[in-house]
């Protein structure tokens, strides 16, 4: 069996910083694997991606699916993926399957990891609140 390497091990430090929201899994001979922590917000009126949630951040994940029968969890991987610009099979649940903090392994094998990190992160970054436009004087 593949020995995995983490984020912080002295066999991954180097030329990549990797985000400290970020666990890079890898092995010889296989796709490089990222597995990110997730908060899930099931029953939202629409389905969506971004801003943060606790410390260490996790990436916020809207669903409009409810939390029966693993129809959320279904519903965060296509979500994710879409958000992500990859296919579902790329990603799966593999920890927190019945909470709404969950850990996520992200294979990508068709996009560059290093541009799958900028994704996560842009998604992740704050918001920058609406603004008004300025009043118009009677």
């Amino acid at each position: 069996m593949a020995a995995c390497h983490f984020a912080g091990d002295a066999a991954s430090s180097g030329a990549g910083a990797v985000p400290p929201w970020a666990h890079v899994l890898s092995a010889p001979a296989i796709v490089e694997t990222l597995r990110v922590v997730i908060r899930v917000k099931p029953g939202a009126s629409r389905s969506a991606v971004g801003g943060s949630h606790g410390d260490p951040p996790a990436l916020v994940v809207a669903v409009h699916a409810q939390p029966v029968d693993g129809k959320a969890n279904e519903a965060v991987v296509i979500t994710l993926a879409d958000a992500l610009g990859l296919k579902a099979r790329h990603i799966s649940v593999v920890g927190g399957h019945t909470s709404r903090t969950k850990h996520v392994e992200i294979d990508s094998p068709d996009v560059g990891d290093a541009v799958l990190t900028a994704r996560i992160s842009a998604l992740m970054a704050p918001r920058q609140p609406a603004r008004k436009p300025p009043a118009i004087p009677d």
